[in-house]
């Protein structure tokens, strides 16, 4: 019997899209569509733009991209024993039936913590005082400094896609802990850098907004 270990998608999509991924009953999946696919295409490109950001601002960033997925594993494993303090594009070795390749893992104390790049809306805003939105607070940071956090109240981190992205960074947290490479059980956050614009809060576009994973 073949062995199946599961990425970061599976953990927030329906078990049937799963199954039939890997059952070899399951019907043929259908083409993707030209608006389903430009979706993804937007997506990669956003990502790119934001890695091309983030090494701008900071020289010692790591970006891995070699096409050889075991050979990414190897580096992503030698740059965290080495501390090397922003590694993009890195894939954690599999461990417990895991797999997971977080966009960005951002050094925190004797670990990292995990974030990932996503084109869609991450914040949300309201100016109705009696709105419970409206004493909400969120943590953020700037993407000049990712690992210096702080609160901005008036907002809140839960827009359309925040429980899939809060499983999908769970996923990768909860390797990081199995591998030794979390900073501890009394930081169980995980970041996103979404296209919501920032300058109100950071007098910067980027950054990132992260999220209570006990919440999730």
């Amino acid at each position: 019997m073949r062995r199946i270990s599961l990425g970061g998608y599976p953990a927030k999509q329906c078990a049937r899209i799963t199954h039939n991924r890997y059952s070899p009953s399951a019907p043929l999946p259908a083409p993707v569509s030209a608006e389903l696919q430009m979706l993804f295409d937007g997506g990669i490109v956003f990502e790119t733009a934001v890695v091309d950001e983030l090494a701008r601002r900071h020289p010692n960033l790591l970006v891995i991209n070699e096409d050889d997925w075991d050979l990414c594993k190897q580096l992503t494993v030698t740059a965290l024993e080495a501390g090397i303090p922003l590694v993009a594009g890195g894939r954690l070795p599999d461990v417990n039936g895991r797999v997971g390749a977080p966009d960005l893992l951002v050094r925190h104390g004797c670990g990292y913590l995990p974030v990932d790049i996503k084109n869609h809306r991450t914040l949300s805003a309201t100016t109705n005082p009696q709105s419970p939105r409206y004493r909400a607070r969120v943590t953020i940071s700037a993407l000049i400094a990712p690992d210096t956090r702080v609160s901005a109240a008036g907002y809140s981190n839960k827009a359309g896609h925040w429980r899939d992205d809060t499983m999908q960074l769970a996923h990768y947290t909860r390797m990081l802990q199995e591998l030794g490479f979390h900073p501890g059980a009394d930081l169980l956050i995980g970041g996103i850098i979404g296209n919501s614009d920032l300058t109100t809060l950071l007098g910067d576009e980027l950054g990132v907004i992260w999220y209570d994973l006990e919440d999730a």
